[in-house]
């Protein structure tokens, strides 16, 4: 015979499992002051690029994403936001489909990402403005040994304390010329705009 569990019983048993949170809070002031850091558990880099001329829209992501937000509520918009992006750790699926190379390796190589030479992808942020849990980030991408600016698209999801632990969520979109950095490599059979998507728990250290 199937058991059936009590109500009350499936309630005390979800309120010991570590996936019991609280509702976020979407006020800013609301978040505990603290440096905050990624949860690699639940932080994503995901990118795409047109291939084929125009044909599609390749997808992938970066597996190894590092983030450090020092956090003052009485002040949240004054804080210097960094990221660094490990490029080894591209992930593009390839081998799901087909085995006949490591095209995340041709990708981290010195063709296209140059890994070698340029260990890292980095971001460091220069102003944030707010209207509700939407607004901008403005940042510097060094990329190549080459320094750029650019704009973010950020929304806020609030805090909450999860596992006993203090965390904030964010995500953040943006767009990138990879030319303008001088990673020309197949442009036109691939795009030059490259658009990516962060999505990110930060849990307080």
């Amino acid at each position: 015979m199937r058991k059936t569990f009590a109500p009350a019983a499936v309630a005390a048993l979800l309120a010991l499992t570590p996936f019991a949170v609280q509702a976020a809070d979407i006020d800013p002031s609301k978040a505990a002051a603290g440096t905050y850091m990624e949860d690699p558990l639940h932080t994503s880099l995901t990118a795409r690029i047109s291939h084929g001329g125009g044909l599609s829209t390749y997808q992938y992501r970066f597996e190894k994403v590092y983030i450090t937000y020092p956090y003052d509520p009485a002040k949240p918009a004054a804080t210097v936001v960094t990221a660094k992006i490990d490029p080894r750790s591209i992930s593009t699926g390839y081998e799901k489909h087909a085995t006949d190379k490591d095209f995340n390796a041709e990708l981290y190589g010195e063709r296209f990402l140059n890994s070698v030479k340029f260990p890292s992808i980095d971001f460091k942020s220069t102003g944030i403005a707010f209207n509700g849990n939407k607004g901008k980030m403005t940042g510097e991408v060094t990329f190549f040994g080459v320094t750029k600016p650019i704009t973010l698209d950020v929304t806020y999801y609030g805090s909450a304390v999860a596992g006993g632990k203090n965390k904030m969520g964010f995500s953040a979109v943006g767009v990138l010329k990879r030319s303008d950095f001088g990673f020309s490599a197949m442009v036109g059979p691939l795009g030059d705009d490259v658009t990516f998507m962060i999505e990110s728990e930060l849990v307080k250290q």
